[in-house]
């Protein structure tokens, strides 16, 4: 059904007051589509599209603290559990080892990088297997959930097939799941371990992990505040 004539008009002057398509449409009962193919003409001041990118810069940024409170209250949740953890598995040989392998090698969030996933990266196969069997026993991850990447360096692509086969035969994963990525060559060669018997290194990262990163970040500062606690006396 057409609009009529006067509701079109008088979406006109409310347009030329400054108001936007939304508050238009709350007083005249139309789609925005249909606003919009009325008052696509229709010109407004300087000081109306102002307000139009504050409101819209204000929205943004009220999404920004309403997911930044919620990412702040989840952490908590996360670290509040992980610490009460601490003391059930402080004991276990296998959860110290892969705590202080995942300090020492694995992707930690930053203040200024929200959101990161577990990652872990070195060039040892059997610290790789440990890594995983810590993580499928206290963190429940599943062996789809593992994605591996290698970094080859550039003069060893040549030896794609034969690398990515003796990762797949010590990591018992298929070939295929291997992503490849190579360095660049430098001139600056320091590296000792050129010879047929360099694999890479090897990246595993677990998927959907974010809050599983904050549990472990937990679990290394509660493990490292025991260690303390316990020098002291």
């Amino acid at each position: 059904m057409l609009a009529l004539p006067k509701e079109k008009a008088r979406a006109v002057q409310l347009r030329k007051q400054g108001k936007t398509y939304g508050e238009i449409a709350k007083q005249i009962l139309v789609s925005k589509s249909t606003l919009s193919l009325w008052l696509r003409d229709v010109e407004v001041s300087a000081e109306f599209l102002s307000r139009i990118r504050q409101k819209k810069l204000d929205a943004v940024k009220k999404g920004w603290e309403a997911r930044r409170k919620e990412r702040i209250d989840r952490t908590k949740q996360i670290t509040d559990a992980a610490r009460e953890e601490v003391s059930k598995f402080y004991k276990q040989p296998l959860w110290l080892v892969g705590v202080t392998l995942y300090w020492a090698e694995g992707h930690k969030e930053k203040s200024w990088r929200p959101g990161a996933l577990v990652t872990f990266t070195n060039m040892d196969e059997n610290t790789i297997i440990i890594f995983r069997n810590w993580c499928r026993k206290y963190m429940d991850v599943s062996d789809g959930d593992f994605v591996y990447s290698l970094y080859v360096h550039a003069t060893h692509e040549m030896r794609t097939l034969e690398i990515k086969q003796w990762w797949a035969r010590k990591l018992s994963i298929n070939p295929d799941s291997i992503a490849v990525y190579y360095k660049k060559h430098t001139t600056k060669h320091v590296r000792h371990n050129d010879d047929d018997n360099y694999h890479g290194v090897c990246r595993v990262r677990v998927r959907k992990s974010v809050d599983m990163n904050r549990r472990i970040a937990s679990w290394t500062s509660e493990m490292v505040r025991s260690l303390e606690d316990k020098n002291k006396l």
